[in-house]
């Protein structure tokens, strides 16, 4: 009989460590649920966060190369105005010049110049 009563406080205690014991991993399970979903919604706000400064980064980028390229055109359009002045400028010179030759010309075959 005391045998029989040993037995079973030692599978009460058994029974009571297997149910302790499953208790406790059960909550290690949970926290370790738990503790996965905040660092995947961490990660979900980083990557969030991440992007967001990406898009700010290149909008950034976006709005200096814009102003550069304003700055180039800008430039292109005076270099090529001073250009079409100076081809004006030599169109005239051009001009002027077949004038006084013309002017020459026409002095040297009148029959006056011939005398």
């Amino acid at each position: 009989e005391a045998l029989r009563k040993e037995l079973a406080e030692w599978q009460n205690l058994a029974a009571g460590h297997a149910e302790r014991e499953q208790s406790f991993l059960r909550r290690c399970d949970e926290e370790l649920r738990s503790g996965a979903e905040e660092l995947r919604r961490r990660m979900e706000s980083e990557e969030e966060l991440l992007r967001h400064h990406k898009q700010a980064w290149l909008g950034v980028k976006s709005a200096q190369l814009r102003r550069v390229c304003e700055m180039q055109r800008e430039t292109l359009k005076l270099e090529r105005e001073a250009l079409l002045q100076a081809v004006e400028v030599e169109r005239q010179q051009v001009e002027q010049t077949l004038a006084t030759r013309l002017v020459e010309s026409d002095a040297l075959t009148t029959p006056e110049s011939r005398e």
